[in-house]
């Protein structure tokens, strides 16, 4: 492209709030899109990955579309339609392909495990085998829809992901009160996913804008190369939500500009 910065895509996508509305990605967030996920995922040309994702929009488009492309690896294409009239089809095809590695949606791994729950021994003499499997990523994208849906790509090879035990009473009242298994009123709180290469994450407060500490409930705020740079409307016209892409801290680091998810979380360092 003559201008990096340049509009390179919409994603458009239905809001939560019902309104078909796209995100502006820029040929340079493209770029660091796919490299960041090659990296985390480790995709070379030697490699072949089975994607079973919608490729109509976020990064279900990327994998079907463009990572292939920049990474050079071999994408085996299955549309989750498919999997209506033959639910055993993505498994299969896993399978008989001897893949390591595989993306697919939560309404695939639902459809899978209600439609073939009762179907084991004849899959097994069909010779389905999945021990070759090194990581099967789900992709969720849904809940949360974030403005940076990179943040919630597992990795391949990581650990397996943190659990803590939270006060539900604290909870209601904004405030994250870290207690042990098993106790009264406790609720297991799992960890959304890695953060990819290149992204920084920080917990703020929606109100003041000012960061919050570890463990403190505040709106997860997204810094990265591979951030969209907007929104835009079906009808032609931007839609004037600015300030969802390019906020700033009100103190401490105010120079850095972050993207607003409008979903509450926060940091655990363990």
């Amino acid at each position: 492209p003559t201008n990096p910065d340049g509009l390179a895509y919409l994603d458009f996508s239905v809001s939560t709030t019902g309104m078909l509305a796209g995100v502006q990605m820029s040929h340079n967030a493209v770029g660091a899109f796919c490299r960041s996920v090659k990296l985390q995922c480790e995709l070379y040309p030697s490699r072949e990955v089975a994607i079973c994702l919608d490729p109509y929009c976020g990064l279900g488009f990327v994998l079907w579309c463009l990572c292939s492309v920049y990474s050079g690896h071999q994408s085996i294409l299955i549309p989750p339609v498919e999997l209506e009239s033959n639910p055993a089809l993505w498994l299969l095809a896993v399978s008989q392909l001897r893949v390591r590695d595989t993306f697919c949606s939560y309404s695939v791994m639902e459809l899978c495990t209600k439609g073939l729950g009762l179907q084991t021994e004849a899959l097994k003499a069909r010779g389905l085998d999945l021990s070759r499997v090194r990581a099967c990523v789900v992709v969720a994208e849904e809940r949360p829809r974030m403005v940076n849906l990179a943040i919630c790509l597992q990795g391949t090879s990581g650990p397996d992901p943190t659990t803590v035990y939270v006060d539900m009473r604290a909870l209601r009242h904004d405030r994250v009160q870290l207690v042990e298994r098993g106790s009264p009123d406790s609720l297991p709180l799992m960890e959304s996913g890695k953060i990819l290469p290149g992204v920084r994450i920080i917990i703020a407060n929606p109100e003041t804008k000012g960061p919050l500490g570890d463990s403190h409930l505040g709106e997860i705020w997204v810094h990265s190369a591979h951030n969209g740079s907007g929104y835009y409307s079906g009808y032609g016209e931007e839609v004037l939500q600015s300030d969802h892409f390019n906020s700033r801290l009100s103190f401490g680091d105010t120079q850095t500009v972050w993207a607003r998810t409008g979903y509450l979380g926060f940091l655990r360092r363990t």
